[in-house]
């Protein structure tokens, strides 16, 4: 099935998580759901490592509802955030069929603020200022949520903000979480933050391309160079063969530095 919504043609594949509807323009999420029948499945095993049938599970930054579906079967219920009008008639539709997925078209940030989203597929962003299509932000605090167990956190460079509005929620709930670190610049701040309510962090690099990927397909379309960068945080310490954030400098080029040379910690790394 393919059609025309507001511009953007989309289009309806079979995928590891079932039928699922995208933007055959997206050059990431949908160009991979197209080709590979999924989109970062290494990252959604190692959710679901983390989570069983008792998980309230969170996805704010839902886009088009990847994690949200295939999360969804083995939780007890998924909320998901996405404030992106392109972005949330495809999570509408692509989380329909789930009885456990709950939908909400607001952002998330640490004040109510009013502000708008610039579309860009996968790398869409909440712009905190007025705009032609205006809508208000909401704290997590601020939803008086008695129980959440694990959030996914993607949010194109605004997760430390969110992470701002959610003192209460880490500081009781302890929720594990998956952050996306795309930008190098949050590193520290993030890290210090965290610090402060006892979590601790993992590298999880995870590739856009899967070798054992759902359709069958060999060729690699976006190069080795393409994936994504998370965080996996928890307010206990992880059994997991995942490394270690050691400290707020730390860095990808660092991390693999101490895997190449079979290190735990790379004090005396002098580049």
């Amino acid at each position: 099935m393919s059609q025309y919504h507001h511009g953007p043609i989309i289009k309806t594949t079979n995928t590891r998580y079932g039928p699922m509807t995208y933007y055959t323009d997206d050059p990431s999420i949908g160009r991979s759901l197209e080709v590979y029948g999924e989109y970062c499945h290494p990252e959604i095993e190692q959710i679901l490592s983390m989570v069983n049938k008792d998980t309230v599970y969170l996805d704010i930054g839902a886009n088009i509802g990847t994690h949200s579906i295939s999360i969804a079967p083995y939780v007890q219920h998924v909320h998901a955030w996405e404030p992106d009008d392109h972005n949330y008639y495809l999570l509408e539709i692509n989380t329909k069929p789930h009885g456990n997925i709950t939908v909400s078209h607001k952002a998330i940030s640490d004040n109510k603020a009013f502000g708008y989203t610039e579309f860009d597929f996968g790398k869409t962003k909440f712009i905190e200022q007025p705009g032609e299509k205006t809508r208000r932000s909401k704290t997590l605090d601020g939803y008086s949520m008695d129980k959440i167990d694990f959030i996914k956190l993607d949010t194109e460079g605004y997760e430390y903000r969110i992470l701002q509005g959610m003192g209460y929620t880490l500081t009781h709930l302890k929720p594990d979480m998956l952050i996306e670190m795309q930008d190098e610049t949050s590193y520290s701040k993030i890290y210090d933050y965290l610090t402060i309510f006892d979590y601790y962090m993992y590298w999880l690099p995870v590739p856009t391309f899967n070798p054992n990927n759902f359709k069958h397909e060999t060729v690699d379309v976006f190069g080795s160079q393409h994936g994504v960068i998370n965080w996996i945080c928890s307010s206990k310490q992880l059994n997991t063969t995942l490394q270690p954030v050691v400290d707020r400098d730390d860095t990808v080029e660092r991390m693999n530095w101490r895997i190449q040379n079979n290190v735990g910690h790379d004090t005396e790394h002098g580049e």
